[in-house]
């Protein structure tokens, strides 16, 4: 129940209480709720932020490979955002990769949350929203 699952290139949440979900089970459906289809750019970033938190280490090649991008094109701004952290020596910005060091693995959610399109957005807008 609430579970949040992934197929392919989407997510979907089970319905969030017992009955919700014991109902549409009954009445022969799945009993998710809502869902989101990912876009190019959404599967772009999910494996570069799944590389950093999973392996500690992103490897340009091998995201250009299987998403047909230039990594530091694309991520011209992220790998910007990355300068200060890679000053406290929390990550390492190589030729060819991004690595995690091991003070870094006590932040590393802050460090992959750079390529998250949303996140940033979220923060523009909160930004904006206390302008007003």
């Amino acid at each position: 129940m609430s579970a949040i699952g992934r197929v392919g290139a989407s997510y979907h949440q089970n319905a969030k209480t017992l009955p919700e979900y014991y109902d549409a089970l009954r009445q022969g459906q799945l009993p998710v709720v809502r869902g989101i289809a990912l876009s190019r750019d959404d599967l772009l970033r999910r494996a570069v932020i799944n590389a950093l938190m999973c392996q500690g280490r992103v490897e340009f090649e091998s995201i250009e490979l299987a998403h047909l991008v230039t990594f530091r094109k694309v991520f011209a701004s992220e790998l910007e955002q990355l300068v200060p952290l890679a000053q406290a020596g929390l990550v390492e910005i190589e030729p060819a990769a991004i690595h995690v060091t091991a003070a870094g693995w006590y932040v590393v959610r802050a460090i992959a949350m750079v390529f998250d399109r949303y996140l940033r957005n979220d923060q523009l807008r909160q930004r904006f929203s206390r302008v007003i």
